[in-house]
């Protein structure tokens, strides 16, 4: 479970990051308001502050730890299974 905490939290200011450039439109002028991933982050931080990179953390971890745990425990198994 903290493997997957883990995970979720140093995940989530990209997932965030990403959904934001999925989702943007461009102005009037045409011109989109991120260019890129990093860019993205980097206006949310100066506009939102750094914890808005993290917004969603205890739905983000409810979702992703299960699957680490799953991930884990079958990668353990196919070793011992394997070598």
């Amino acid at each position: 479970m903290f493997a997957g905490g883990v995970a979720a939290t140093m995940s989530l200011p990209f997932d965030n990051a990403k959904t934001k450039l999925q989702s943007m439109k461009p102005d009037a002028e045409g011109k989109l308001p991120y260019k890129n991933i990093f860019d993205a982050m980097g206006k949310t931080i100066s506009q939102d502050g750094p914890a808005a990179l993290w917004v969603g953390l205890p739905t983000f971890v409810m979702r992703i730890a299960p699957h680490v745990i799953i991930t884990m425990l079958c990668s353990e198994k196919l070793k011992k299974l394997l070598l």
